[in-house]
């Protein structure tokens, strides 16, 4: 860790700290939020999910929950996720635009967590005894 934030203390890091907070605080984040929703609900069902905040807090979550983990948290996290690419502005720090490749840096650092969940899903997946899907 510390040779990853060494850059970002140097004479551009404020720079690369920018570019790196942008690229993982806008969609990796929504992609994450997501992903985690379906699961909860449809893989491991909403119903268990359910039973389980009942065993934690001695109450039932009432209707309002089920129809946000369902239809509400999923719609609005992709139409944030559609929203934010299709709005993709250029990167500007004070009076400083990134250039081209810097722009597809912070692009390509944004997808590496996107990639990843896909790939180790795969991975547990079929390691572990599940059907081969390919």
């Amino acid at each position: 860790n510390f040779f990853l934030g060494l850059p970002m203390v140097c004479r551009g890091g404020y720079y690369l700290l920018f570019l790196v907070d942008w690229a993982m605080s806008g969609y990796p984040l929504m992609f994450i939020c997501v992903t985690e929703i379906v699961i909860i609900c449809y893989s491991y069902g909403l119903n268990q999910f359910r039973k389980d905040i009942e065993l934690m807090i001695n109450a039932r979550p009432n209707w309002y929950w089920r129809i946000s983990w369902l239809f509400i948290t999923p719609g609005v996290s992709v139409g944030l996720i559609i929203f934010s690419m299709v709005s993709g502005t250029q990167l500007v720090l004070d009076n400083y635009v990134f250039p081209w490749w810097a722009q597809q840096l912070s692009y390509l650092t944004a997808a590496f967590p996107v990639v990843c969940i896909p790939i180790w899903f795969l991975y547990k997946y079929c390691r572990e005894g599940g059907f081969i899907l390919f």
